[in-house]
């Protein structure tokens, strides 16, 4: 949860557009910075403009710290994440339609690594593919995106039904994850068993030696 702030509350998360606009005064903030750094090394500087200079980036880091206060702490780390992965880059103005070009075909594109991909699946199939019964599964986006991706199907001789659902295929998804809580069950059960059986075990151990001791 976000913490309490005064005055209107904010989105705990950034919508895409605020998102880039975030991170865009966040990069130029560090410019500022740098620019007043270089400045602070010359000599004949006006000190008005350094006061204004200073006072404009206190001002925009406070902005900035304000509406982090109203971000919940998972966006708040997103947002330092896609900070750290972007960069400013200046280009003459004949260069710069080209690399508005070739960074929005970038960001219309979404780069998930295999294991990313893995995870998602094992969380989303058991609620969608895992106990669909939808007849018209030619117009399922979930099974147009995973033939998109080369996905392998769980029933390979499908005719007339979708060749991603489990329950077609004879795959019971929700009763294979009850027998596997069953025998994980049993197995823990098991142990505590035989834990008890081991100390019982040396308890009369123990006293046995106990009543073989000679008395002194």
């Amino acid at each position: 949860m976000p913490p309490k702030t005064r005055g209107m509350d904010m989105n705990s998360y950034l919508s895409s557009n605020e998102k880039i606009l975030f991170t865009r005064i966040t990069l130029l903030t560090g410019l500022l910075e740098e620019t007043i750094k270089t400045y602070e090394g010359m000599k004949n500087v006006d000190k008005g403009f350094m006061r204004c200079l200073r006072s404009g980036n206190t001002w925009t880091m406070k902005a900035l710290e304000k509406r982090r206060e109203f971000l919940t702490q998972d966006a708040a780390i997103d947002l330092i994440k896609n900070v750290n992965h972007t960069e400013l880059i200046f280009t003459p103005t004949d260069k710069a339609k080209k690399e508005f070009d070739r960074v929005k075909e970038m960001t219309g594109t979404l780069h998930m690594s295999l294991e990313d991909f893995e995870d998602w699946y094992c969380s989303v199939i058991p609620f969608t593919c895992g106990r669909c019964t939808r007849k018209d599964y030619e117009n399922c986006k979930q099974r147009k995106f995973m033939m998109k991706f080369s996905c392998v199907p769980v029933n390979l001789k499908a005719t007339c039904t979708c060749q991603y659902n489990y329950l077609d295929a004879g795959i019971d998804l929700e009763e294979i994850a009850r027998q596997r809580r069953e025998a994980e069950s049993k197995k823990n059960g098991g142990a505590n068993h035989d834990t008890k059986d081991k100390v019982q075990q040396m308890r009369k151990n123990d006293s046995g030696a106990d009543q073989s001791r000679p008395a002194s």
